[in-house]
Order: C-alpha cells, then structure tokens, then sequence
C-alpha cells in the first residue's frame, strides 16, 4: 500500500487512480500526517460491499460451512451436471 499525504495526492490524482485500477493497490491518503483516506477501484469496492452484505445474512456462514462439507465429501458435480439438473444443455467445448 503506497501512504501520501492528500497534498501529494492532488498533485498525482489522475496517476493514482489509473494505478487503483490496473494494480488493485491501496493508496493510504494523509493529512496533517494522520491517515485520513484510502483509495480503492470502484471495483474493488463493489467487491467489498458485496462480500459485507453476504456476511450480514443469517445463516450464510452455515450454508458455505454445508457446501465446504458436501465438496469434501465428493457431493458437487459438475457445472454441466448442474446444468442438465436444470435442463438446460452443457455448454459447448
């Protein structure tokens, strides 16, 4: 994670984001030497909102626990078995 201060990060702005976004690095903005901000992509922030709207769900971490236990045990097939138990057709090779 690079760390600047917000004087610095105006300067470099139009740099730092296209860096956000090519490299998925955090940038620690400061100011007056405490942290103040960090930048991410606008993707990788939807990534977050959405991987912390799943763990506020009741009962997601027993169903990840049940379906860890089940691909353990050899009980996940395919995604083209998946697919015929839908009835729709495997995708082509």
């Amino acid at each position: 994670m690079q760390i600047m201060s917000i004087s610095a990060a105006k300067a470099r702005l139009n740099e730092l984001v296209d860096h956000a976004v090519s490299t998925q690095e955090h940038v620690l903005i400061t100011k007056n030497g405490a942290p103040a901000a960090v930048m991410i992509s606008a993707e990788e922030w939807d990534s977050i909102q959405e991987t912390l709207f799943w763990q506020s769900q009741a009962g997601v971490d027993d169903d990840v626990a049940r379906a860890r236990e089940e691909y353990a045990a050899g009980g996940v097939g395919s995604a083209d078995e998946l697919r015929r138990s839908f009835g729709l057709t495997p995708r082509p090779q």
